[in-house]
């Protein structure tokens, strides 16, 4: 008896529970999850116009006020009087009788020119002759200094080691012998330099004088010279 009030209970649970499904079923709708649809945007290109720009409103320039000139008055020209043209009147001079002169001969009177007597001509005296100047006595004469053999030595010797023969007239084998003149000063500069004698080339003449300008200022004259300066003729030799 138990056994079949235990199963009775469960059929009809078990039916219960089927009819509850069922209307469960049917009442209640389960919502099914729908796809999302996609949505298709158009996007379309419009053409952007350039802003319109303000018209420009056209300024009326107005006139500007024209000033009035007084009117000028023209002077009034007063008339010239006319010149009146004055008459002259001539004057009638009275007819003058012509007088009849009586003419009388005169007798030409013939002189003869007296011959004057020739008067002495005063002597004139003779020009005095100036005397002389005194004629100034001159100064004694003062037989010259010889300059030191062996300072013009040292000077020639000097001019010698620093004598530059050019390559360039080396090579086209120019050579000869250039005659310098030269002045020595008190402290040994030298002044008025120049070529008396030529080599006939142009580079050996320029370098004799070169050669004698590197010793300006190292050969004082002597203190037995009493000249202030001394005048120097040295030959420079280029041979080969």
């Amino acid at each position: 008896m138990v056994k079949n009030h235990i199963t009775g209970f469960t059929v009809s649970t078990v039916f219960h529970l089927s009819i509850a499904m069922v209307f469960l079923s049917t009442s209640i709708k389960i919502p099914v999850p729908v796809a999302p649809q996609a949505t298709t945007l158009k996007l379309s290109v419009f053409k952007t116009s350039a802003p319109k720009m303000p018209k420009a409103t056209p300024q009326t320039v107005q006139p500007q006020p024209v000033a009035r000139q007084a009117p000028v008055k023209k002077p009034q020209l007063k008339p010239t009087p006319k010149h009146q043209k004055k008459v002259h009147q001539k004057k009638k001079h009275p007819s003058v009788k012509p007088v009849k002169t009586k003419t009388t001969e005169v007798e030409e009177i013939i002189t003869e020119p007296v011959q004057a007597t020739p008067q002495p001509t005063p002597r004139q005296p003779a020009p005095i002759k100036a005397a002389p100047p005194p004629v100034a006595s001159a100064p004694p004469v003062t037989a010259p200094a010889s300059i030191d053999p062996q300072y013009k030595a040292q000077l020639q010797a000097a001019i010698e080691r620093n004598k530059n023969y050019p390559r360039r007239a080396q090579r086209q084998r120019q050579q000869g012998t250039v005659v310098v003149s030269f002045t020595v000063l008190r402290n040994g500069d030298i002044e008025r330099l120049h070529v008396l004698e030529s080599s006939g080339y142009p580079r050996l003449d320029k370098a004799a004088l070169k050669a004698v300008g590197t010793i300006a200022g190292k050969f004082p004259l002597p203190d037995s010279l009493m000249a202030p300066s001394w005048n120097f003729k040295i030959p420079i030799r280029y041979r080969l």
